[in-house]
């Protein structure tokens, strides 16, 4: 969100699923198999093209935020907000 380039650690797959969404996928490593020496070079190579990656991260980022608010569209759509009355809100 904030168009950082970043190393994923985990254990879940859904990370390496969104920087490889993002064009990052080779900047990820499982928990389980966590490599320091590939870690190191990663973040060095990362660090070295963050000009490069930034805007990719930023278009990206803003496609993910417009899928979102669709969604959020989607579901939400047909709701109406309504404020509270005053007797609503004392009750």
């Amino acid at each position: 969100m904030l168009d950082i380039p970043a190393v994923s650690i985990s254990y879940d797959p859904k990370n390496d699923s969104l920087l490889e969404g993002v064009g990052l996928g080779k900047y990820c490593q499982a928990l389980a198999e966590l490599d320091l020496q590939r870690l190191i070079d990663q973040f060095t190579e990362l660090e070295a093209r963050g000009d490069e990656v930034k805007p990719m991260i930023e278009k990206k980022a803003k496609e993910y935020r417009h899928l979102l608010e669709d969604q959020y569209d989607l579901i939400f759509g047909e709701f109406e907000v309504r404020p509270r009355s005053q007797s609503q809100a004392n009750q």
